[in-house]
């Protein structure tokens, strides 16, 4: 394949932020093969059960991440994936972005690393 068409593709993967075909196929996989994002029964479901699986669901995504070692745009695709609302979205995207971002050194150190493997959580109040 010329490079100018490899060149267009990954900007297009860039742009358009999709994964390449097999880190899709690897999410795909392992999300579907795992009961907790099983949701055929969410319809039946009341308000409270809605919320302990979605839970259940944030557990196991970032404990799925730290087995993977997926990166943050892997993590975010497979939330996509995932389609449930989830709990811990304003420390995804505000409080990690915001460590990774404008922290300092030491900073991220002290919050940053301790945050993204869920030993932390950030809010905003």
């Amino acid at each position: 394949m010329p490079l100018a068409v490899l060149k267009r593709l990954k900007l297009k993967l860039i742009i358009h932020r999709l994964l390449p075909a097999d880190e899709q196929a690897h999410l795909v996989d392992v999300l579907s093969s795992d009961p907790a994002f099983d949701k055929s029964s969410i319809h039946y479901l009341g308000r409270t059960e809605k919320f302990r699986l979605a839970l259940k669901k944030e557990k196991r995504l970032a404990q799925l991440a730290i087995e993977h070692g997926w990166s943050s745009e892997m993590q975010a695709h497979a939330e996509a994936l995932c389609d449930t609302p989830a709990q811990f979205g304003l420390h995804k995207s505000m409080f990690l972005t915001t460590l990774r971002n404008m922290g300092t050194d030491e900073q991220r150190k002290e919050f940053l690393e301790p945050a993204e493997r869920f030993e932390i959580i950030g809010c905003y109040a």
